[in-house]
């Protein structure tokens, strides 16, 4: 199992998730919230098991098919940004 490090963004985008979610909907707010922290618990666990990102050294994660999670794997995996899919990136 891997630490875990989040990158600042990484923690403004899920603040701004949960943010943008719990205004509209506390209970959708709860959940992704949950299912993003399953996610990287995962990732710990499993760092190579998602594809490699289109940035070069990152990998990228689908959560609840309107998530994105990219992250870097070295002797941590780092949380690099958490994106709605509706964001344009890279």
């Amino acid at each position: 199992m891997l630490p875990v490090k989040w990158t600042d963004e990484a923690i403004d985008d899920l603040a701004q998730i949960i943010a943008y979610l719990e205004d509209r909907n506390l209970q959708a707010a709860q959940r992704i919230g949950r299912c993003i922290h399953q996610a990287i618990d995962r990732l710990s666990v499993w760092p190579m098991m998602c594809r490699e990102g289109r940035e070069p050294g990152t990998r990228e994660y689908y959560v609840d098919a309107s998530y994105l999670l990219v992250y870097r794997v070295s002797d941590q995996v780092e949380i690099i940004r958490v994106l709605h899919t509706s964001r344009q990136y890279p």
